[in-house]
């Protein structure tokens, strides 16, 4: 029997993995701190007329789109009913560092802190993975039909 709502499963995976990917970068800019260029005051000439640079202005902006960012991935990774897709995407984009093996680190960081103290073979993994990213493609939007 067909599925309900067909979709094109490689073309969905491959969008919801470009949209988490981008997690680190933006938990980043969301955890900077933004320090407004310092300049002295203390001068015997007259007070510059030239235009102040924008860079706190830009680090502000650039760490609210951030922070949004990540809220709005978090809560996706949440509203996923099972708690093993949350593992292995929070596993996968969200902890730890950008890294040459992420799916690699990934499985020992689940291997490691997995509560349910049991172990996840690669297979097991990858399966589990694909199925997460075809479910959390629906909570951000991005399913490909």
């Amino acid at each position: 029997m067909g599925e309900l709502f067909p979709i094109n499963e490689t073309e969905t995976k491959a969008k919801a993995q470009e949209i988490l990917s981008k997690y680190r970068t933006e938990r980043g800019y969301a955890h900077m701190p933004i320090n407004p260029r310092v300049t002295s005051s203390w001068s015997t000439e007259t007070a510059s007329t030239v235009e102040r640079d924008p860079y706190a202005l830009e680090r502000v902006q650039r760490k609210e789109s951030g922070q949004e960012y990540t809220d709005y991935i978090d809560q996706a990774i949440e509203a996923l009913p099972l708690q093993e897709h949350q593992w292995i995407l929070k596993a996968r984009y969200c902890d730890g560092s950008d890294s040459r093996h992420p799916d690699m680190d990934a499985i020992e960081r689940l291997n490691g802190l997995n509560p349910m103290n049991y172990s996840i073979s690669p297979a097991k993994y990858f399966v589990i993975r694909d199925e997460a990213l075809v479910a959390i493609a629906y909570y951000l939007g991005c399913v490909v039909k």
